[in-house]
């Protein structure tokens, strides 16, 4: 009797630890997925955005926000998101990851 107790905690603390474990890796990915959702859920309006909104989408540094701000006060607002493939250095691969995440109003 006293083996099968014993066996039985052993058991228990594993499944203890193993439970910990999992609960700690699912904190720490949902606190990475909220910090992404900060991100990945603003939507980005790229007429009257400055250049640091800008450069918190992926793949849009200084240069290419200055780019975009540059484009914008000299040819006027963008009518549609797909006007800033106009924009030089935004290439495709750019603005397929962006794309959800701007808007024009």
């Amino acid at each position: 009797m006293k083996k099968v107790l014993s066996r039985m905690c052993i058991i228990i603390a594993v499944f203890m630890m193993a439970g910990i474990f999992v609960s700690t890796s699912v904190a720490v990915e949902n606190k990475h997925t909220e910090s992404n959702s900060q991100v990945v859920d603003t939507s980005i309006n790229i007429n009257t955005a400055t250049v640091k909104e800008l450069t918190i989408l992926s793949g849009i540094g200084k240069k290419k926000a200055e780019a975009i701000i540059n484009y914008r006060n000299n040819n006027g607002n963008f009518s549609d998101i797909n006007d800033l493939r106009k924009v030089e250095g935004i290439a495709k691969k750019t603005f397929e990851k962006i794309k959800g995440k701007i808007v024009v109003n």
